[in-house]
């Protein structure tokens, strides 16, 4: 899988230092949440998030799948020559008053409408290789009676410039904040949005038709994705923080096994393997059926008898036994069957 690269201004608004997220903000960042505990190998800014390290202190527990890219002074060059050609290529009719501002700074930490002009400047002050930089910055500024708003735009932009040239560098998926790229085409993990969606949609709604027939009453909406759900519950049931307990479930055997079958559904996908793909479509489809019998029936799992000695007593006892060797369709399951554990 192609890695993601996560805008700290992103981290920086979902606030996962709290201990859970109000219900109306699930919905709207659990692509965010989906993709911090999905990706095999997730890349975050490590400057910005050095400056804002107070506010994101769970990322100092991330599994090695989670780089915090800092950029040696080479490379820095290289990205300050690509931002300069960025500014260099917008029109001046195109930087207006009035933009989107964002709502947290990603250069200082502070609580501030947006990052302001002054740090992007004593930032850009602090490396020669910003040169290029700076100087189309001055070309820009210097004569003209910008109003701060066009100054903060510019802020802005160079911030959004500064993501488009990592992402090069580092070769990464990206994922910018919605106020810098309130457009973008947001980046999934695999197919799992369409999985989860299907998946438990199906088990919910045969579950809803079973209590309509018997009880006569509709059952409330879950808009919330399991996935952002369960990230939830956990961080209230043990006391944790939701970074926290993103951290944790990176490296839960499930959420490694989900990545696991996804990376075989799609390379066969890739492969052009379709009679592959569909067998792992037709294991789907039967564990839904299977699933939609009973909201939140778990997976099966197998179980031998194992005899046990113990002091002045030796038992027969039925223990599961893992299976080593599991298809790409019961790699995914298991966490369906986590996260629907919840329901």
């Amino acid at each position: 899988m192609t890695p993601l690269l996560i805008d700290t201004a992103t981290l920086l608004r979902l606030q996962l230092e709290r201990w859970e997220l109000p219900e109306d903000e699930l919905p709207r960042d659990s692509f965010v949440i989906e993709s911090l505990v999905l990706y095999d190998w997730v890349i975050l800014d490590g400057p910005s998030v050095a400056y804002n390290r107070q506010f994101l202190n769970w990322t100092a527990d991330l599994d090695d799948g989670v780089e915090i890219f800092t950029p040696d002074a080479a490379e820095r060059a290289r990205l300050y020559r690509r931002i300069a050609e960025m500014f260099e290529s917008v029109a001046d009719s195109e930087i207006r008053p009035g933009a989107e501002l964002l709502p947290v700074s990603e250069l200082g930490g502070d609580d501030m409408p947006s990052y302001p002009w002054t740090m992007v400047i004593a930032e850009l002050d602090r490396y020669p290789e910003s040169g290029p930089v700076l100087s189309e910055i001055k070309n820009r500024v210097h004569g003209r009676a910008y109003r701060v708003a066009q100054l903060t735009t510019l802020a802005t932009l160079m911030r959004l410039f500064h993501y488009l040239a990592l992402q090069q560098t580092v070769g990464a998926n990206l994922l910018l904040d919605r106020q810098k790229a309130p457009d973008q085409d947001v980046p999934r993990y695999g197919f799992t949005s369409s999985i989860m969606e299907n998946f438990t949609g199906e088990v919910r709604a045969r579950y809803a038709q079973r209590r309509r027939r018997w009880l006569g009453e509709s059952v409330p909406e879950l808009p919330v994705p399991a996935l952002s759900r369960y990230v939830s519950s956990v961080a209230q049931e043990r006391g944790w923080s939701l970074g926290r307990a993103v951290t944790w479930l990176r490296e839960q055997p499930e959420v490694v096994s989900y990545r696991a079958g996804m990376t075989e559904l799609v390379g066969r996908l890739q492969a052009g393997d379709a009679a592959g793909a569909d067998e792992i479509f037709v294991e789907l489809d039967g564990a839904a059926e299977r699933w939609s019998a009973r909201l939140g029936a778990p997976a099966a799992r197998r179980r031998v008898p194992v005899t046990l000695a113990l002091p002045l007593v030796e038992a027969m006892v039925p223990l599961p036994v893992p299976r080593l060797r599991r298809t790409p369709g019961e790699k995914l399951l298991l966490l369906i069957d986590v996260l629907l554990s919840t329901e």
